[in-house]
């Protein structure tokens, strides 16, 4: 159960200690949005717009367009952004842009007069850049909720990064759109927010969407305050990310240890699952880790030599709800749901009855094997070898040698009688 977030009630911001909560005026907001991180921040608006003391008096939300398909003659819809849904369900203006960029797009009134217009643009997770012409069509201009403490994790990814790189603490930023610069503007708000240890970005999306949503309302109640006593952010600590594609969710099981596994599973769970291949006779597999865990502390491996066998190795026990994977580390992962390409998703049981017959003899790959050709032997990075596959080896390359000079032994033994029968056969020629 991951923890509740508290909002406290003087919002930290940049440049000052604390700052009032006394409105200013009605806001028409438009918002920018798309996924479940944006959509907290939507409905946040929302609720302050029913409270008995409102800073937003109209809601307009902007997202891509759903896609369609046809399908046995009718369109079928594929894709909904999420804030386009709640948008649909509390009666706000809907509006997509042209194409995939808003280089053509106009900024929608407000009402139905040419002079009714939206006082301020806030933009969460939109994955658009905004031109310089519409950030400065908004009186009170546009500002951006990113899930990072800027300047660190600009870019699109933030909460993958972070995940990625084991850290235990993010945030949330309120910034200024910048014209030029993605992520470059000065910065209004911030809070810190801390990582549980098993948080998946799913997670992270749904509490610092909520935290966002917060921390919006209260900035807005208080804009013309923070807006004067926003500062600029140091680019000389500035780390950037960018989008991530199928290809960084394959384990490379040569290099990967268990904790990279893990939180690879964290950043792309749900979007790009962890993936690997598995062969079956003479057939690859692609196959999803759709649940990967570290053991519980104190738990023993399901097979106490499980260093011995090459990273990828899958062993199970009837009974037991996960596979137990060694990594190229030496430690270990547990794998409880998977999915074969084209399959239902399955338990570690249900995928051992169809796909396994004996612990620790079959192994995930890397890459695909050709058909009929043997599974390749594992290549150990160099220095990463473990202790126990090094006895191992020597240990079965020394009871190789004694097998040889054993069969060695007995083939001079054959020899030498079979020498004494020719000698006895000649004698008994002569």
């Amino acid at each position: 159960m991951l923890r509740c977030v508290k909002i406290y009630s003087r919002l930290r911001i940049t440049g000052s200690r604390s700052f009032s909560t006394s409105p200013s005026s009605d806001m028409r907001v438009l918002f920018f949005g798309t996924d479940e991180f944006s959509n907290q921040a939507l409905k946040a608006l929302d609720s302050d717009r029913r409270s008995p003391k409102p800073i937003v008096k109209k809601i307009g939300v902007v997202c891509p367009p759903p896609t369609r398909k046809f399908a046995k003659g009718r369109q079928q819809l594929v894709w909904q952004a999420l804030v386009e849904k709640t948008a649909l369900e509390r009666n706000f203006d809907v509006h997509h842009p042209n194409g995939r960029t808003l280089s053509h797009w106009q900024v929608p009134n407000a009402g139905d007069q040419a002079t009714d217009r939206y006082d301020i643009g806030v933009v969460s997770s939109f994955g658009m850049f905004i031109p310089r012409r519409i950030i400065e069509s908004f009186p009170l201009g546009m500002i951006n909720i990113h899930p990072s403490l800027l300047p660190e994790y600009r870019g699109p990814s933030p909460l993958q990064a972070a995940l990625l790189d084991g850290r235990t603490e993010t945030g949330i930023t309120i910034q200024e759109v910048h014209p030029n610069v993605m992520d470059g503007g000065k910065v209004l708000a911030q809070v810190p927010y801390q990582i549980d240890g098993t948080a998946t970005r799913l997670d992270l999306m749904n509490e610092m969407g909520y935290l966002s949503g917060q921390l919006l309302v209260k900035l807005l109640h208080n804009y013309s305050y923070v807006r004067e006593r926003a500062v600029a952010q140091d680019e000389s600590k500035v780390t950037t990310t960018r989008l991530y594609n199928r290809e960084d969710s394959q384990v490379i099981w040569e290099h990967m240890t268990a904790e990279q596994i893990v939180r690879m599973h964290r950043a792309f769970c749900l979007r790009e699952p962890v993936h690997t291949i598995w062969r079956k006779k003479n057939k690859m597999h692609s196959v999803q880790l759709q649940n990967i865990v570290l053991p519980d502390p104190g738990v023993e491996p399901l097979d106490p030599e499980f260093e011995k066998y090459p990273p990828g190795s899958v062993f199970y026990r009837r009974k037991v709800p996960y596979l137990e994977v060694p990594c190229v580390d030496g430690k270990r992962i547990w794998v409880k749901q998977l999915q074969v390409q084209g399959r239902t998703t399955k338990t570690a049981l249900e995928f051992v009855n169809g796909y396994l017959r004996t612990p620790g003899a079959q192994r995930f790959l890397t890459s695909p094997v050709e058909p009929k050709k043997l599974t390749p032997k594992f290549e150990w990075p160099e220095g990463t070898k473990p202790e126990a596959v090094i006895n191992a080896e020597r240990a079965s390359a020394e009871h190789k040698r004694l097998m040889a000079e054993k069969i060695d032994r007995n083939q001079k033994l054959v020899d030498e009688h079979n020498r004494k029968i020719q000698e006895q056969e000649d004698a008994e020629d002569d």
